[in-house]
């Protein structure tokens, strides 16, 4: 569509870049902190008439002026801008193309156990999708956000495990859950096995016949299970779905409350799967992939000598069976320390272990 410079949400097209759009708002943040952002992001102008493009920027301007530590990165709002007359018309080319949903702070704000949504037909005898969530009992206020995210979706025969890795200070929350909401969950307390072992025994502790990963600091989308299921089940021979997910910056204070720094989505999630891709990087969030329980135990689970990139070494060894199923739409978010130091600390452990699961490369 021609250029409309009277527009003042309309970016400049020579800073469109992703890089150079998270460049400038380090520096802006850097010079006039988060106010002097937040400021910036309320003279975005007035919306883009087109639904999607205006849902993105809306939920931009209600985490600023509501919310003023989160910061939704500006580059969004331009990518969006440029996809108000929908997708160009050589869009199947495009590599990069999917649906990247907002994060809507509406939505943030209702993860407090209040349900979105109309509880669905749940079955303790005949769950159909089980969601495994390993804890240390240490976060029990990401841990309530991350059990409403469950609560939220809107599928049906949804099961919640719980499982504790030493210790029990998490049943009174999750008998709490039970107690008052329509939903299956389940709470299992280890001695401290460590986390491949907790997430085996979650595995190990349903009947059904699809599974997934929630780490008690990650959140889903209330569209998750409803749009992985559906795609395993339409390819019988693949061992797992996996979809989008937006990696969160954060900062947790120690009262549990999380500030949301940034929403990012890495581009190497929308390209296709790739097995050797998946040999050299783990590009599969946990909480992204809906695997079959059967594919779980053929690959013999999770290994209980791996304290990190445990989630990597199982898609590598679950890829052997087929290829997994890509769904280009986020549904999840996961999240990553803020502090430099701590995500410093985070990134060279990472690379420790990955350089000893592949013998040496990064």
């Amino acid at each position: 569509m021609p250029p409309q410079p009277d527009r003042p949400h309309e970016p400049d097209p020579m800073s469109r870049h992703p890089l150079r759009m998270l460049r400038r708002t380090a520096q802006v943040l850097a010079a006039e902190g988060v106010a002097g952002l937040a400021d910036r992001m309320r003279q975005l102008g007035p919306l883009p008439p087109a639904p999607e493009p205006a849902r993105m920027l809306a939920a931009a301007r209600r985490q600023t002026a509501e919310r003023p530590a989160v910061l939704f990165q500006p580059w969004h709002i331009a990518q969006y801008r440029d996809r108000q007359d929908g997708p160009p018309p050589d869009w199947r080319r495009v590599r990069n193309m999917a649906e990247w949903d907002s994060v809507d702070p509406v939505t943030l704000r209702a993860m407090d156990g209040r349900r979105m949504w109309p509880a669905g037909a749940e079955s303790a005898a005949t769950p159909r999708v089980s969601i495994v969530t390993r804890t240390m009992g240490t976060r029990p206020e990401l841990l309530a956000q991350a059990i409403a995210s469950v609560l939220n979706q809107t599928a049906a025969g949804i099961e919640h495990i719980i499982v504790q890795d030493g210790g029990d200070s998490m049943a009174p929350l999750c008998g709490r859950v039970q107690r008052e909401y329509d939903t299956v969950l389940r709470f299992l307390a280890l001695p401290r096995s460590g986390r491949s072992a907790a997430a085996n025994a979650g595995v190990e502790a349903t009947n059904a016949p699809l599974v997934m990963f929630l780490d008690d600091d990650d959140l889903l989308l209330p569209h998750h299970v409803a749009t992985l299921a559906p795609a395993l089940d339409a390819a019988s021979d693949a061992p797992a779905a996996y979809s989008l997910a937006w990696e969160v910056p954060t900062d947790i204070a120690a009262d549990g409350t999380a500030t949301e720094i940034a929403y990012i989505r890495h581009p190497h999630q929308v390209l296709p799967f790739s097995h050797r891709r998946l040999a050299r990087m783990n590009f599969l969030p946990i909480q992204s992939v809906l695997f079959r329980s059967t594919a779980y135990a053929a690959c013999g689970g999770m290994d209980p000598a791996l304290d990190l990139l445990e989630d990597w070494d199982l898609w590598r060894r679950m890829a052997g069976q087929g290829d997994f199923v890509r769904v280009p739409r986020a549904t999840s978010i996961y999240r990553v320390p803020a502090d430099p130091t701590a995500a410093a600390r985070r990134r060279a452990a990472l690379v420790d272990t990955q350089r000893s699961m592949t013998g040496g490369g990064e």
